[in-house]
């Protein structure tokens, strides 16, 4: 989308409209009007220069929506590829994203269409395929939203089974509504739900924040037990915890993990908000929070990768957790996920409202456009 943005961006069409009679004005004026849902947008957040976004919170936000339950699965991607090749792989992947979000940022900037989304840059890439694009975005948005949810009931659920576990035999309610994902599900969404639907992006900095906290918790969980700092992270393994250690993997084997360094970087579907409430909007201020954000998110995956590689070699499982025993401390590493995972839900959910709005919108227009069509031939027919 970004590239087609790009190259059609150097050639912006013109729009010729004749107008032969007040039926025709009519359509063309219609046809011409973005969709509802854009309009109010840019009126809430144009309205007397309301950008209020630093590069601080754009980037605290973007980063954010990187950094999630995918981290721990990336010490199982350098177990199949190497940490030599993990790592070349796991820069690569930050180089493209980085490059794939400055594209998108300067396609918005160069259609000069605000509130810059989706919509607006595949409208005048590939006007045809603007419902699909919007759909694709929404529907994969939603459903890494779900995911989340879903990891947060399964995390929760194994650190209440296991601080519980003493409580065997208590026959109140309330054990098994804590240990059901369900129960967790419900109180997670209606958690966040409050802060899942501010009209800013950049209102969702403090949760974005707050989350940077238990993701530092994580990070240092991980490289403590590489370092046997909260013990020994094999202890109570019934069978070989640690595997060898490999700079370089079969090409087969490489490959497999490929998609897991690929998808590590997605943030693309949040980078038309942050060019929309930037201030100071200027392409080196948004080069500058892009780099901020993917640069910090390759940080905390690389060091993940490697202190967890480095603790259980090729025998590290596709989440790390896993391997580790099961005591109070990576309970409370589990705890740490499901609250994590909790407050990116609306950066996540965000974007997938902002292209159903776009949808609908479009709907809205394409049925408007066919209604008065259908009345003019009624009104030619009847002349």
């Amino acid at each position: 989308i970004a590239i087609l943005a790009v190259v059609s961006c150097l050639e912006w069409p013109t729009l010729h409209h004749h107008h032969h009679n007040h039926h025709q004005t009519t359509t063309t004026t219609i046809m011409s009007l973005p969709t509802h849902s854009i309009k109010e947008e840019e009126e809430d957040i144009h309205e007397n220069n309301t950008n209020k976004a630093t590069i601080l919170s754009s980037a605290l936000n973007l980063s954010n929506t990187i950094v999630g339950a995918g981290m721990l699965g990336l010490p199982g991607a350098f177990a199949g590829t190497g940490y030599l090749t993990g790592t070349i792989l796991l820069f690569l992947s930050c180089y493209f994203s980085t490059q794939g979000l400055m594209l998108l940022s300067r396609s918005a900037v160069k259609a000069n269409v605000y509130p810059s989304s989706f919509y607006t840059v595949a409208h005048a890439a590939v006007p045809q395929y603007t419902i699909l694009i919007d759909a694709a975005v929404s529907l994969k948005c939603f459903g890494v939203a779900t995911g989340y949810l879903i990891t947060v009931g399964d995390c929760m659920v194994e650190a209440f089974a296991l601080l519980l576990s003493t409580y065997e035999n208590d026959d109140s309610t309330l054990h098994p509504m804590l240990v059901s994902r369900k129960t967790w599900v419900t109180f997670a969404l209606l958690a966040v739900l409050p802060v899942s639907f501010f009209h800013q992006f950049h209102k969702l900095k403090f949760a974005s924040a707050t989350a940077l906290i238990f993701v530092f918790g994580l990070t240092a969980g991980i490289v403590a037990y590489a370092h046997h700092l909260l013990g020994d992270p094999c202890a109570g393994s019934q069978e070989e915890c640690r595997g060898i250690i490999e700079s370089v993997t079969t090409v087969p084997t490489t490959i497999s993990k490929l998609p897991i360094f690929i998808f590590a970087f997605t943030c693309q579907q949040n980078i038309f908000p942050v060019v929309n409430e930037l201030q100071n909007r200027t392409m080196p201020r948004l080069d500058h929070t892009v780099a901020i954000a993917t640069l910090f998110a390759l940080a905390i995956f690389y060091i993940v990768s490697i202190e967890g590689y480095a603790t259980f070699g090729s025998n590290v499982k596709g989440d790390i957790l896993l391997n580790y025993p099961e005591n109070k401390v990576v309970t409370v590493m589990r705890i740490c996920i499901a609250f994590m995972l909790t407050l990116h839900y609306p950066l996540q959910l965000d974007p997938s409202r902002r292209c159903i709005l776009s949808l609908m919108g479009e709907v809205k227009r394409r049925w408007g456009r066919r209604t008065i069509e259908e009345e003019g031939e009624d009104f030619d027919t009847s002349e």
